[in-house]
C-alpha cells in the first residue's frame, strides 16, 4: 500500500554534500518505485538553530516537482537556505498532509516532531550519523547539539533506522528501549547512474581518497598514505577528492599542511579537486584504481559502496559500515587499524602488483552490481 512520506533532509540532490545527499536521493527514489509521493524540505548548507515560528499564511510552490506516472509516486522538493524561515515545512506538510514523516539530521529532529505532531503522522528516525560514538572519539565533556538531539530522537521515534549491524548494536547498548522500534535500513546506490566501468590500465590515478576533512574520516592519516606510497612510485599519481564545502578556509589549511610536511616532487603528483558534484566526483573515481577509505567510524559508507562498484580496488579502515561491505581479500581489503602505517602497509602491494588491486577491484564491481540490483527489484 502506498504512503505519502515527508522527508526533513540536509542537500537533497541534486546538491551533493556527501553520503547523507546520496543515501536520501537513493531512499526518495526506492520509495517512488514502489508508488509512494514523497516530499522533501531540504536544509542546504544550513543547520537550523531555532524552533520554527508559526507558520503563516499562504503557500508555497516547490523548487521541483515530478507528478507521479506508470505506478511510481510523485516527488515534490522545497529547499530552505540560509535566512529562509522552516516554518515553511508546516505550510509544505499542509499541503502535504503526510502519513510519515522521516528526519536524516538530529539537528532537524524537534522540527520533525512538531510536524508530526500536528499531522498526526508516523514519525521516523535514520542514524546517518552516531554524534554520541563521535564525541566520544574527540573525548568532549559535553555532549554536542547533535548528540542531545540525536538521543532524543532514538528516545522519540515511532520507527528508529539503523544503515548497518554495527549501527544497531551502538544503538541497542546505548539505547536498549529502541529494541522494539528499531529496523535495518540498508543503503544503497542506483548503478545505472554510475560512470562506465574502465580497465585498471586506462585509470590515470593509482590512489585516491574521497570525502570530507575530518578527525574521524582519517584525513591526516590518509594523506601521510598518500605522500609515503608517492614517494616510493615516482611515476605514480594520486587524487583527493572532498574538503570542506562549509568552510574554504580550513580546507585550504589541510591542503597546506600536507604540501609543507610533503617533499615538494611529491606533493605534485597529488592532485586535490576540491568538493565537486556527484557525477563529477563519481568520474574521477572510475579513472582511480585504488581507493583508499581510512574513515574512523563510518554508520556504512557510501563512498565505499560507490567506489567498489565503480571497480575500484578499496583499502578501508576497520568500522562497522566498512566491515559489513568489504571481504577482506576477496572484494577488498580491510586493514587492522586506522593509523597510516597499517593503510600503507596494505595500499603498497596493490601498487606494486596492478593486477591483483583490479581483480579484487573487479570482484567488488560484480558483488555491488548484482546486490543494487537484487535490492532495487526487491
Amino acid at each position: 500500500m502506498s504512503e505519502r512520506i515527508l522527508h526533513l533532509t540536509r542537500d537533497f540532490p541534486p546538491r551533493s554534500g556527501g553520503g547523507l545527499s546520496t543515501a536520501v536521493g537513493e531512499l526518495a527514489a526506492a520509495q517512488r518505485r514502489r508508488g509512494d509521493d514523497v516530499a522533501v524540505v531540504s536544509f542546504d548548507a544550513w543547520r537550523p538553530s531555532r524552533s520554527p515560528a508559526a507558520p503563516p499564511a499562504g503557500s508555497v510552490a516547490p523548487a521541483h516537482h515530478e507528478p507521479g506516472r506508470d505506478g511510481m509516486g510523485s516527488v515534490q522538493v522545497w529547499r530552505i537556505g540560509s535566512g529562509d524561515d522552516p516554518a515553511l515545512v508546516h505550510r509544505v506538510a499542509s499541503a502535504f498532509d503526510p502519513a510519515r514523516v522521516e528526519v536524516h539530521h538530529p539537528m532537524l529532529w524537534s522540527l520533525g516532531r512538531e510536524v508530526a505532531d500536528r499531522f498526526a503522522a508516523r514519525l521516523a528516525y535514520t542514524a546517518h550519523v552516531l554524534a554520541a560514538v563521535m564525541d566520544e572519539l574527540r573525548e568532549l565533556d559535553t555532549p554536542t547539539a547533535s548528540a542531545a538531539a540525536e538521543a532524543a530522537a532514538i528516545c522519540e521515534a515511532d520507527v528508529v533506522h539503523a544503515p548497518s549491524r554495527w549501527v544497531e548494536r551502538e544503538l541497542l547498548e546505548r539505547w536498549p528501549q529502541v529494541a522494539m522500534r528499531l529496523r535495518r535500513r540498508r543503503l544503497g546506490i542506483d548503478v545505472g547512474e554510475l560512470p562506465l566501468v574502465r580497465p585498471h590500465g586506462m585509470r590515470r590515478f593509482a590512489v585516491g581518497m574521497v570525502g570530507r576533512f575530518s578527525d574521524v574520516k582519517g584525513t591526516d592519516a590518509g594523506l601521510d598514505v598518500l605522500a609515503a606510497l608517492l614517494g616510493g612510485h615516482p611515476e605514480a599519481l594520486a587524487v583527493v577528492v572532498g574538503g570542506l564545502p562549509e568552510s574554504a578556509r580550513s580546507e585550504r589549511r589541510v591542503v597546506a599542511r600536507f604540501r609543507d610536511r610533503t617533499p615538494e616532487p611529491v606533493a605534485a603528483r597529488v592532485t586535490f579537486t576540491g568538493w565537486l558534484p556527484r557525477a563529477e566526483a563519481l568520474e574521477v573515481m572510475a579513472d582511480t584504481r585504488v581507493m583508499l577509505a581510512p574513515s574512523v567510524v563510518e554508520t556504512w559508507g557510501l563512498a565505499v559502496t560507490e567506489a567498489m562498484a565503480l571497480g575500484c580496488c578499496v583499502v578501508a579502515a576497520p568500522n562497522g559500515g566498512h566491515d559489513e561491505q568489504i571481504e577482506h581479500l576477496r572484494t577488498g581489503i580491510l586493514s587492522v587499524d586506522h593509523d597510516a602505517a597499517s593503510l600503507l602497509e596494505d595500499v603498497r602491494p596493490l601498487v606494486r602488483h596492478p593486477d591483483l588491486a583490479e581483480e579484487l577491484g573487479m570482484a567488488a564491481h560484480r558483488m555491488m552490481t548484482s546486490r543494487a540490483r537484487d535490492e532495487q527489484s526487491s
